[in-house]
């Protein structure tokens, strides 16, 4: 990771800054937990000797007042840094961006209500003035109007001004904007505003801008942007993070919001956070300092990334769309629209390269296009395949140079290859979406929810291209002498699978709702009805059974997915063992296989196919199951899995349905996989929990399959020679016997009721299914009950899921 971290060239400065080392010279007398007696003075940064201390700046002995004249040296530094007139009582600190944000209108709102109960923003705020306005129109019924954007988008400030009323009391609009850096007129929104104050006679409507993109990238003062309030957030001007300030204009009360001791004149409850509040203080001075020659480097380093693309693109044939004003706009943002690229596919393919940020994420069923963009009406097609760059103080010449290069090569291992019309790679969602739909350009004339696919298929014939086909096709396109791809993957040790794929395994499935819904409006054969079909599109099971004699059916399904862990090789058993699990759950045992598989013959090595085809082959021989052949398909996603066919008794199929009252649910493994192999993709996993998930998911269920076929008999044996009758077990206790997760199965005594392999759903999506079509004795619907401390978790599954590590699977099911 360390590797990684010094090869990566880092182009997000959007997101965060580094700390500059003058910022944190300054900060570092304020870190050290030592007395004047016992540590020397440390020289601050262009300043005097100051004494090492820890004090608390609400103290009065020397080491709180230390620390108060560190707090208020740097609010005089930052209300220096926005212009003559701003006083240092007009600064508050606070916890960061996010928060001055909430005081501002959490607390001008709710200290005015009786005097309004309207908002204006604009349509491409941060969530940091969204979900603040969404919060007062939920819990304190306050209006909300958001204010349109053109195509560059540029607030409309005449729709503005129109949108003004008597109850207005707050109109927010950001400074500029983070995703695709265009600078808002705020000095002309701010002149709106005041003559309406005036002609409506209400002091209570005033203007607050969020300042966090703009401070030190472009001139940021009170006087010329004429704001009653502004906020700052530290981290993005190379200061620390977790701090933030407030410019609040003289004579303004507002409500506070954190509530504790009359910190901050009251305004603000808390000890003051002194180390990081230095840090943010010399941070404005050098912004400020420093600003015309740090913005005319971001600008040209971002010119020079953007020529090179446009040169590099139109080599391609890929169309490059810029989002944002061409002239006003951040120095240092560029937001990059690859027209029929994905987003998401392409930072992957990018890998820890560069990195960047993308304006879209594309799933099995829709496109999550951000509310920008979807603003600015960028047209679907090229939404998709947004990327944000923003360059920094720091980024270089050769940086520049070298990620042209990288994100190049990227697009031209990805770029669509077919000929002729224009296909739409991934489109969005249900077509019903207003945002998505309105994203829609004109030229888009089909829309396929075959999401990164991609697939050379032709629409003249069955023929599929092969890897070998597609790259005669390629050099076909290009010159002869075309320079080898210097960034190509070629020693497949390199490989890391989950790089490749933007929806790790059962993520990449259709969502339960679209699939439904397929499922219901298409036309089901009425002619013919075998009755040997003992189970197939009647219900959700994951396999089919179909009845040769008496004695024996045939179990037949299939399972394919990208990849959940890096190594080719544990991909490869992971699938068979998935796929082989599914004829388990039916109560029956497989006995041959057909692989399914998809390869980006143009981004990996076919050495990594071979990888995960041994993988499989070796799971399939431990489980006594014979590969007689298989199918394959080019894609843009590693794509595997396997067909199989297995036997089973037609008196002993075990259905996902069916549950009974006094059923106790029966785990064969532990569950947690899909957090676990998130944080593998986000290296986030140790390589212990790693290994604990990896070596479960590759271990066969074959012998929890057995163990129910012995008790199925067994019960059939005795039901035979002596009747019993079951107990359900007290509803006061938990079950004392619930085992350890993929296959789970309800069981009275020694009758299997319903089994399923929960791999997809989850286990309360597929317990859902189990008790969905059953009922009671006395007719009523059976409910599951579960004790979640005895459901057995991989180690490490709950502590990741606290984090936050929560598979796109899980998201998908909530739907």
């Amino acid at each position: 990771r360390e590797k990684m971290e010094r090869r990566c060239i880092y182009l997000d400065y959007n997101a965060t800054t580094p700390i500059d080392p003058l910022v944190a010279n300054a900060m570092r007398p304020y870190l050290f937990n030592t007395t004047p007696t016992t540590a020397p003075h440390l020289q601050l940064e262009g300043g005097p000797e100051v004494a090492v201390t820890f004090g608390n700046p609400s103290s009065s002995h020397p080491f709180g007042v230390r620390a108060r004249a560190a707090v208020e040296k740097a609010r005089k530094q930052i209300a220096k840094a926005l212009g003559d007139g701003v006083h240092p009582d007009e600064v508050v600190f606070t916890s960061g961006g996010s928060e001055a944000n909430n005081y501002a209108i959490k607390g001008h709102v709710l200290e005015n209500l009786d005097k309004g109960d309207h908002i204006i923003t604009s349509a491409v705020e941060h969530a940091a003035i969204v979900e603040v306005c969404k919060y007062l129109q939920r819990f304190h019924n306050v209006k909300v109007t958001y204010i349109s954007v053109d195509g560059d988008g540029v607030v409309d400030v005449e729709a503005l001004k129109a949108a003004i009323t008597p109850r207005t009391l707050l109109v927010t609009v950001m400074h500029a904007n983070n995703e695709v850096g265009t600078v808002q007129p705020i000095a002309q929104i701010a002149k709106v505003v005041a003559e309406a104050r005036k002609k409506l006679s209400a002091p209570h409507l005033l203007f607050h801008s969020d300042c966090a993109q703009s401070i030190g990238k472009v001139s940021v003062t009170v006087k010329e942007l004429g704001v009653d309030m502004l906020g700052i957030c530290a981290h993005k001007l190379y200061a620390p993070k977790g701090v933030g300030a407030l410019y609040i204009k003289r004579g303004i009360n507002l409500l506070p919001i954190m509530h504790g001791a009359g910190h901050e004149s009251g305004r603000r409850a808390g000890t003051e956070n002194v180390l990081e509040v230095v840090g943010l203080g010399y941070a404005c001075k050098l912004a400020v300092r420093n600003l015309a020659t740090n913005s005319a480097h971001m600008r040209d380093m971002r010119e020079r990334l953007h020529q090179g693309l446009e040169r590099e693109m139109g080599a391609l044939g890929v169309s490059l769309r810029l989002n944002g004003h061409r002239t006003e706009r951040l120095p240092n943002t560029l937001s990059l629209s690859f027209k029929s690229i994905e987003a998401n596919t392409l930072l992957a393919e990018i890998g820890d390269s560069v990195a960047l940020s993308a304006g879209a994420a594309c799933h099995s069923d829709r496109v999550d296009v951000s509310h920008v963009l979807t603003a600015m009406k960028v047209p679907l097609t090229s939404a998709m395949g947004t990327i944000r760059f923003s360059t920094g103080k720091y980024t270089t010449p050769n940086e520049i140079d070298t990620a042209t290069k990288i994100v190049s090569s990227a697009i031209r291992r990805l770029r669509p290859t077919s000929s002729g019309d224009e296909t739409l790679v991934a489109v969005s969602e249900e077509t019903s979406d207003a945002g998505a739909t309105a994203a829609l350009d004109d030229h888009t004339t089909t829309i396929t929810f075959t999401p990164h696919n991609n697939n050379n298929n032709t629409h003249n014939n069955d023929t599929i291209h092969t890897g070998v086909e597609k790259k005669e096709k390629e050099a076909e396109r290009h010159d002869d002498d075309q320079e080898p791809d210097e960034f190509e993957i070629k020693d497949p040790s390199q490989v890391k699978m989950t790089r490749y794929t933007r929806g790790l395994g059962c993520a990449c499935k259709l969502s339960p709702a679209l699939l439904e819904e397929a499922l219901r409006t298409f036309a089901r054969p009425t002619t013919h009805k075998d009755d040997s079909v003992l189970v197939g599109l009647q219900t959700a099971d994951d396999a089919a059974v179909y009845r040769l004699t008496d004695e024996i059916a045939v179990v037949s399904t299939v399972d394919f997915f990208t990849p959940i862990v890096d190594d080719p090789y544990e991909y490869g058993a992971i699938s068979a063992c998935n796929a082989l699990s599914d004829v388990y759950a039916m109560g029956g045992a497989p006995r041959f296989a057909l692989n399914v598989v998809g390869f980006p013959a143009l981004r990996l090595p076919v050495s990594v196919l071979s990888r995960i085809l041994q993988g499989a082959a070796d799971v399939c021989d431990s489980a006594g199951v014979t590969i007689v052949g298989g199918h394959s398909v080019d894609d843009t996603e590693p794509k595997f899995g396997m067909a199989v066919t297995g036997v089973v008794h037609p008196q002993r199929i075990l259905r996902n349905v069916g549950a009974r009252a006094g059923d106790c649910l029966v785990l064969t493994k532990p569950i947690g996989t899909g957090v676990i192999t998130t944080a593998i993709k986000r290296n986030l996993a140790s390589n212990t929990v790693a290994r604990g998930a990896i070596e479960a998911m590759k271990t066969l269920n074959a012998e929890a399959a057995e163990v129910m076929l012995e008790l199925m008999t067994e019960h059939e044996h005795t039901t035979q020679t002596t009747p019993t009758a079951t107990t359900p077990p007290s509803s006061s206790s938990s079950p004392s016997s619930t085992t350890t997760t993929t296959p789970v199965a309800a069981a009275t005594a020694t009758v299997i009721s319903a089994c399923t392999d929960v791999t997809g759903f989850g286990l309360l999506g597929h317990l859902k299914e189990m008790v969905g079509g059953s009922s009671s004795s006395s007719g009523s619907a059976i409910a599951a009950h579960i004790w979640a401390d005895q459901v057995p978790l991989l180690p490490g599954a709950w502590e990741l899921a606290a984090q936050g590590v929560i598979p796109g699977g899980t998201k998908s099911n909530e739907r």
